[in-house]
């Protein structure tokens, strides 16, 4: 289980889902225990209560926990997309065909942990550190060594990037030098991205919110490997 994850609960006792949510941060607590933050969903807590998915349908192995197979998460992606706008049955319901919930719920995920989000939109005084973008709905929490890793959510392992940057960083098409400057893959020659290259990377005023050097040439190492 990881930030990002989606939750789903089993009630064993009826042999149905019936609530689901995001996993917001997960921790080791002092004495060696396991906690996850959920961020419940609402609106779809709402519909699996009023009609819950049997085991009939689902039909994995339950244990706790434990990941999705293939056919139990295709169901439930289906599900997810079908929305309000559909009843169990399949009818759809007039005057309901989007899901602001759920377009909702998906930024919040690419936007990255709240937390660390609202931490480094303080220390970046609410700017890309690459392009200067100051429009904050389109800003994310980026990990420079990815949490799934790393399992750290401190300010040095964190960019603030505008949403499209960040996939460009996470895919290692762009990079920092040790002088602080964008590296731009040869897979973006030709594209407005190309401009990137050179560009000085913006940092905290605070020395302890800056980027960590050895985390950014680790992550440029990959870029250069790729």
């Amino acid at each position: 289980m990881e930030a990002g994850d989606l939750l789903w609960l089993y009630a064993a006792g009826v042999g149905e889902l019936y609530a689901v949510g995001t996993v917001d941060d997960v921790r080791l607590d002092e004495d060696g225990y396991w906690y996850a933050d959920v961020l419940w969903s609402a609106e779809d807590t709402r519909r699996l209560m009023d009609a819950p998915i049997p085991r009939a349908r689902f039909g994995q192995v339950v244990r706790a926990p434990v990941r999705a197979n293939e056919t139990t998460t295709a169901l439930l992606d289906e599900w997810l997309d079908r929305g309000p706008e559909q009843s169990t049955d399949g009818n759809e319901r007039p005057g309901q065909s989007q899901r602001p919930d759920r377009v909702r719920r998906d930024i919040a995920l690419r936007r990255g942990q709240p937390a660390f989000r609202a931490k480094l939109l303080a220390a970046y005084e609410r700017k890309c550190a690459v392009t200067g973008e100051a429009v904050e709905d389109v800003l994310e929490a980026a990990h420079i060594d990815p949490y799934s890793e790393s399992g750290c959510n401190d300010l040095g392992n964190g960019l603030l990037l505008r949403a499209d940057v960040h996939t460009l960083f996470d895919l290692h098409l762009l990079a920092v030098d040790p002088a602080g400057r964008l590296e731009v893959s040869p897979k973006l020659r030709g594209t407005s991205y190309a401009a990137l290259a050179g560009v000085l990377l913006t940092v905290p005023r605070d020395p302890s919110a800056k980027p960590d050097s050895s985390r950014l040439a680790e992550h440029r190492r990959a870029f250069s490997s790729d």
